[in-house]
């Protein structure tokens, strides 16, 4: 029992040290940029799912021949990387 509480000691130093406070800054700031950007992201999914649905049979049926949304998910996916490695650049602090 006694080295479950020095453990916890430890690990509450560690947490409130600096380094502990930047680590638990920078996870929180990715957490939080990311959830807003997959929000963001997901609306915007959404509505082209809702305008692609207004296009007529025939149009649709030419688009999936060209393999269109194929096309499209490769490029959503690009964009979902390209966010999340803008996102990870992200930094508070001094610039050395």
């Amino acid at each position: 029992m006694n080295s479950l509480k020095l453990l916890l000691v430890s690990v509450a130093d560690w947490t409130l040290s600096k380094f502990g406070k930047s680590v638990l800054k920078g996870l929180g700031l990715g957490m939080f940029s990311s959830g807003v950007v997959l929000v963001l992201f997901n609306q915007l999914i959404s509505y082209a799912q809702t305008e692609w649905g207004k296009l007529s049979v025939d149009v649709l049926q030419i688009l999936a021949l060209a393999n269109i949304d194929y096309g499209l998910s490769i490029i959503v996916g690009c964009c979902v990387l390209k966010i999340t490695l803008m996102i990870n650049k992200i930094s508070f602090g001094k610039s050395s």
